[in-house]
């Protein structure tokens, strides 16, 4: 079950950081709105459309797969940082969505 739970948390981690890696790459292609708001606005859809289909997915399963993985180990059922990780995991997934959809959601 331990391994089952590392492999989806690397999974998770691998799609995160694929995702953010075409975030960059569609943020430097990017044109300004003046030149072609056609273009931009495709390019926002598509950049909202990662974030949605694979960013978000990605950054679930991993936070999911850790906390698990701290539920189904014994060992750290006694550690004083497990609760930390599990408020810290909430919050990223919370201020993640939050930081990513609300600018996304202004310039669209």
């Amino acid at each position: 079950m331990r391994r089952l739970m590392k492999f989806l948390h690397t999974m998770g981690a691998i799609g995160m950081m694929g995702a953010m890696a075409c975030l960059v790459v569609l943020l430097g292609m990017i044109p300004q709105p003046s030149v072609s708001l056609s273009h931009y606005a495709e390019m926002r859809a598509a950049m909202g459309a990662i974030v949605r289909y694979v960013f978000f997915p990605s950054l679930g399963l991993t936070l999911i797969a850790g906390l698990l993985a701290i539920a189904v180990n014994r060992a750290l059922h006694s550690a004083g940082w497990a609760l930390a990780k599990l408020a810290s995991g909430i919050l990223v997934f919370e201020w993640g969505f939050a930081a990513v959809q609300g600018p996304m959601q202004e310039a669209a």
